[in-house]
């Protein structure tokens, strides 16, 4: 990859570029419970799925509270003084992430003159390397072509907009709430979105559509084909929603049970229904609308095949694996049916939780721990064909 030739060329050892999951870790913001709206109506999509629509509460007067950071356009510089004055004036505003960016994204080597400095992390970017990576790296006629097709294919301005409008339905329920900001980088390929505690690192190049030739480059270890459908534009501010949430609630399972992982899974899902109320379920999840369908239509066999192999209270990591990991299909099912199938029915039953209990805020969802309790108040049962 044009990353790891930069670094080679500069002396580093380049990491490998994989398609890592969400890194998760501890927010611990002050929250304001308010209730939520529990009615919904059905509609559906224009390929026929069956689409549930939640309430869209007025939020025109919310503050979003949304600050997104184009560093992508650091590779859009003429030249390498611009470059350089570009890189130096977002070391100066944005030190914590320019640190990150260049230690762990990047991951630019050491430099000589940071022995002499009292925390080597903090560092500005030396004009001979910046140079190189100018010449070799953000001028490369294959990176000015990289630029190209993200200007192309992902409307960013347009995801931006979405985000903001999810910031402003999270702060409608949680109005104490301060969100993490986001920094949007374009020019490796990695994992779509990283938390840190101070704010979201997300990867431009990543959410290009799953016909983007350069996604077939990787080996099916560093990229699943099964996994290329959730790298459609339309993830992007999905993705980013996603990994607040995981970070606002962590996940606390007393018991480890294979059903406490289904419902954690499925409350942040359900907490997406919330924050993008119009935005189809399929996208949500990230399955095909083929798989949306098999799930629809099997649920019951699903279900039955999970309760008959006693699988809800296993505390075996495979068997967690099985019903919410990533995979080509849920192991036990059929060839056509999507992988998670477990993270769905906790999805379900969410949802049903909430019905039944419409005054309910995003804290109370997840701080219900007792899955069996949860499952139960639920009343979830799944459609029969």
């Amino acid at each position: 990859m044009l990353l790891q030739q930069v670094l080679t060329r500069l002396g580093s050892k380049p990491k490998s570029i994989v398609f890592r999951g969400l890194h998760i870790g501890r927010n611990s913001l002050p929250v304001l419970a308010l209730m939520l709206l529990g009615l919904f109506s059905c509609r559906r999509s224009g390929d026929g799925i069956p689409q549930r629509q939640f309430p869209t509460p007025d939020v025109s007067n919310t503050p979003a509270g949304l600050h997104v950071y184009r560093v992508d356009r650091l590779l859009e510089a003429p030249d390498a003084a611009a470059f350089h004055a570009a890189w130096d004036t977002l070391y100066r505003r944005h030190t914590a992430f320019t640190v990150y960016y260049r230690d762990w994204i990047l991951n630019l080597p050491s430099m000589p003159q940071a022995r002499s400095l009292p925390n080597p992390q903090e560092r500005p970017l030396d004009t001979a390397i910046s140079g190189l990576l100018y010449r070799t790296f953000a001028d490369a006629p294959m990176m000015r072509a990289l630029q190209d097709s993200v200007r192309q294919r992902l409307d960013l301005p347009a995801h931006i907009k979405d985000l903001r409008q999810a910031y402003r339905y999270h702060r409608h329920y949680q109005p104490l709430d301060s969100l993490l900001p986001v920094y949007a980088y374009s020019g490796v390929f990695g994992a779509p979105v990283e938390w840190t505690p101070d704010f979201l690192a997300v990867a431009n190049t990543m959410f290009l559509g799953r016909d983007f030739s350069a996604y077939t480059g990787f080996s099916s270890e560093q990229l699943p084909r099964y996994l290329f459908h959730r790298l459609e534009p339309e993830q992007w501010a999905i993705r980013i929603m996603e990994t607040q949430a995981r970070a606002r609630w962590q996940p606390d399972f007393p018991d480890n049970t294979a059903l406490q992982h289904m419902l954690y899974e499925g409350k942040i899902l359900a907490y997406l229904d919330r924050v993008f109320p119009q935005t189809p379920d399929s996208l949500k999840i990230g399955f095909t609308d083929a798989q949306w369908r098999w799930a629809e239509y099997n649920q019951e066999d699903a279900w039955a095949m999970v309760v008959t192999e006693e699988l809800l209270y296993s505390r075996r990591s495979a068997d967690v694996q099985r019903l919410t990991g990533e995979g080509p299909h849920t192991k036990g099912m059929s060839m056509e049916s999507p992988a998670r199938m477990g993270t769905w029915m906790g999805w379900q039953i969410a949802r049903a939780w909430w019905d039944k209990h419409p005054d309910a805020d995003f804290d109370a969802l997840f701080a219900q721990q007792d899955a069996q309790a949860f499952l139960s108040e639920s009343g979830w049962k799944p459609r029969a064909k």
